[in-house]
């Protein structure tokens, strides 16, 4: 799962989210965003809106196409 999602929740019941690798966000509506790292989990309570987010990987500059400066 990678970029942003929609708000939304789920009248009937929770959303389980864990994860296996990198970093995951769950933004909740009237509450502090959760940050999930690798083998961490979190449930998101039934009725509790929510909007998952899983930042994309940041390129540092020297590994743009063309690229890597050496240093002497």
């Amino acid at each position: 799962m990678q970029g942003e999602f929609h708000w939304h929740e789920h009248d009937e019941q929770g959303e389980f989210f864990f994860v296996l690798d990198g970093l995951f966000r769950i933004e909740l509506e009237h509450a502090d965003t959760v940050e999930l790292g690798p083998r961490q989990a979190f449930t998101v309570p039934a009725g509790m809106r929510h909007r998952p987010r899983r930042p994309r990987p940041q390129r540092r500059a020297d590994d743009r196409k063309g690229g890597r400066h050496r240093h002497r």
